[in-house]
């Protein structure tokens, strides 16, 4: 008996220890962001271009919740930001601005997670160092941030761009990745 009882209990511990439920997990050279199944996101990391979102640029040495509420979809990492999807598919962001690779409009730190337009579709995002490349569910592609270098979003153009422009007409986008800037 005392058998049995050892070993639930043991089960039962590990299950607590180590069964911490992470749903999604985005790294990049500095941070790491991390989303639970209870829908909370958490981050560590050096947080030096406030990418971790937490209002605050200072290094987190160990996985602390760094985003409010609990009802996130998906999160993604880059080298100067991290995003999230809700479950109600709008897109947040945070971090450096420089280039308007949050998509807020301007160029200003975003230090906590702001809205990327009002949009309610938003599916998926890939993020370069200083631009994003995002799908939607209606399978249109979107871009916005630095477009000075190569004019890498796509839209025959090397302006950059604050906001998401969408790149094209086509309707039927599947995937999409960004490589380095």
């Amino acid at each position: 008996m005392k058998t049995k009882l050892l070993l639930l209990f043991s089960l039962i511990t590990t299950q607590i220890i180590f069964g911490q439920c992470w749903n999604n997990v985005a790294t990049n050279y500095w941070n790491t962001i991390a989303l639970k199944n209870d829908g909370t996101v958490w981050g560590c990391g050096s947080n030096e271009s406030a990418m971790l979102g937490n209002s605050s640029n200072t290094p987190i040495s160990e996985f602390a919740l760094v985003w409010d509420g609990n009802d996130w979809a998906k999160v993604f990492s880059g080298s100067q930001i991290s995003a999230g999807i809700k479950n109600n598919g709008t897109l947040w962001t945070c971090g450096f601005n420089g280039y308007g690779q949050i998509g807020d409009g301007t160029t200003n730190t975003g230090w906590l997670p702001t809205q990327v337009t009002t949009a309610n579709n938003w599916l998926n995002i890939d993020i370069g160092s200083v631009f994003c490349i995002a799908l939607k569910s209606d399978g249109t592609l979107w871009a916005w941030g630095n477009n000075t270098t190569a004019g890498c979003l796509g839209n025959n153009s090397t302006a950059n761009s604050l906001s998401p422009i969408q790149i094209g007409i086509d309707t039927n986008w599947q995937k999409i990745a960004v490589g380095s800037d």
